[in-house]
């Protein structure tokens, strides 16, 4: 169904290393009020959790590093439990009026919050 050319094209796209994020990603993640957090449970198997907020909760805070506050919810802490043991973590942002994801991978790191470093507008 076509998929098979697109992984072609990608697989011999030039560039090493991931794709930073720029402005377009940073103005679509600020708009949005939520997304899905997966991390990776003792078992290997992925735990994923919503995260929401009002829009721009989460900030771009350089082309590799995203921030956002969590604020206590059920008192399980399961996700910040599972990023002790492996910190690799997928976010899904999707906007689903338009249509449109953005996939990010990458490694997490759970800092209280007077340790955090500030969003770029303070």
């Amino acid at each position: 169904m076509g998929s098979a050319t697109a992984a072609d094209r990608q697989l011999r796209a030039p560039g090493e290393g991931a794709d930073p994020l720029g402005a377009r990603e940073a103005e679509f993640i600020g708009g949005l009020d939520g997304f899905l957090f997966a991390s990776v449970g003792e078992t290997g198997w992925p735990y994923i959790q919503f995260r929401g907020g009002p829009a721009g909760f989460v900030h771009v805070l350089d082309e590799r590093t995203l921030g956002y506050l969590s604020v206590r919810g059920n008192r399980q802490y399961i996700t910040t439990g599972n990023l002790r043991g492996d910190d690799r973590v997928a976010l899904f942002f999707i906007d689903h009026a338009r249509q449109t994801r953005l996939k990010v991978f990458g490694h997490a790191t759970a800092v209280l919050a007077g340790d955090a470093p500030s969003s770029p507008s303070g």
